[in-house]
């Protein structure tokens, strides 16, 4: 598991705002939506480890209410590492859940704005 991935779970763990309400799952999305780099913390510019992980919110209601698209590249080639539909919701105990979703053709989202594409194609 990825540093960037563990921090997530750390938050969402920890995150006062993540309780069942409809309003606290928008704070989340918001504080969730963005472009976050490590370039700060690579010592080496051409390490392997330099990372960007970059998750938009979407409009998949096929897959639920709350959705991101998630890009992250890495290495430092920044190539393509992973790219995954994020799905958050309340569980039946009021907690936090996120489903992730590949893609069937990932290769149509790569570095695009996904806020343009009208159906985004899950597995």
């Amino acid at each position: 598991m990825s540093r960037l991935h563990s921090l997530v779970t750390v938050v969402l763990a920890a995150c006062p705002l993540c309780s069942h309400a409809q309003g606290d799952i928008d704070t989340l999305l918001g504080l969730l939506e963005g472009s976050f780099d490590n370039e700060g913390t690579v010592e080496d510019a051409a390490a392997d480890d330099r990372m960007i992980d970059r998750r938009i919110r979407v409009s998949a209601p096929q897959v639920g209410e709350y959705v991101l698209y998630q890009q992250i590249n890495h290495r430092a080639s920044l190539e393509v590492y992973r790219q995954r539909i994020l799905v958050l919701s309340s569980g039946e105990s009021g907690a936090l859940v996120q489903n992730a979703y590949a893609l069937r053709k990932p290769e149509w989202y790569v570095d695009a704005d996904v806020r343009l594409i009208p159906v985004l194609q899950v597995y």
